[in-house]
């Protein structure tokens, strides 16, 4: 076992800058063990880094083990980050939703680190869910729900038939033994943070922001004549032409 707190530099992924910078190290700790009847060896090095860019501290876990090697007979490293990078970057309007929508919304884009596919589907549930009953009411299934969300026209026909989809692959991830991919997964959450964006962040702006709007002018009654936006000069008055003396006789 040792420890080093040598400075250093090394590439890592950042979690804010969201993608690959320079990082100090500032603290490394190697762990390393064998067993001489098997001739088999292991060895773990935990590295605190901070991010040359944005000052954001991680940690880093480097495991290698003597059986799992390449194809030139080294052993592979196998990489950890803490936190590890999020393929999906949380919007940042999330913190405008009430108390229970964005913390359902911050264990969703926390699961997709993973990522927990089945969490994630049944998270995703569960935001339809909350927003149905904010919308609705607590009436009835989710097809009743969605009926109703469509009679009062706070989604289409297109987003019923996406939402139903959704419900389904979440009620079968927790009660059906489904495991959805990552290609639905983002599906699913691209599907429900739309949803959210439009019922509760685009749409009241665009009602508050209606108040700004000045109202068209008063249309003119039937018969009242709409008086010209331009007056028509008057016709300029040209001289007469002048007069033609007739043609002499035998010319």
């Amino acid at each position: 076992m040792t420890s080093s707190s040598a400075s250093r530099v090394t590439i890592a992924p950042c979690e804010r800058c969201r993608c690959e910078t320079q990082h100090d190290l500032l603290h490394s700790h190697i762990e390393r063990d064998s067993e001489e009847d098997h001739g088999t060896w292991w060895s773990t090095e935990n590295e605190m880094l901070k991010c040359r860019g944005c000052n954001t501290v991680m940690l880093r876990r480097t495991d290698y083990f003597s059986e799992d090697c390449g194809a030139d007979g080294r052993p592979i490293a196998t990489v950890k980050n803490f936190p590890s990078p999020s393929p999906r970057k949380r919007p940042e309007w999330v913190e405008r939703l009430s108390p229970e929508l964005a913390g359902l919304m911050d264990e969703i884009h926390e699961a997709r680190r993973g990522p927990m596919v089945r969490l994630i589907a049944m998270g995703v549930r569960a935001v339809i869910d909350v927003i149905l009953n904010l919308e609705i009411g607590d009436v009835g299934g989710f097809d009743e729900k969605l009926k109703a969300l469509l009679g009062k026209g706070l989604i289409s026909a297109r987003q019923r038939e996406l939402l139903a989809t959704v419900v389904d692959a979440g009620s079968a991830a927790g009660h059906r033994g489904f495991k959805p991919n990552i290609v639905l997964i983002d599906a699913m959450i691209d599907t429900v943070e739309n949803l959210l964006h439009s019922q509760y962040i685009v749409d009241p702006m665009v009602e508050q922001q209606k108040l700004n709007i000045p109202p068209r002018p008063p249309r003119p009654s039937k018969g009242e004549k709409k008086p010209l936006a331009l007056e028509i000069a008057p016709a300029a008055v040209l001289p007469p032409p002048p007069k033609r003396e007739p043609p002499l006789k035998g010319k």
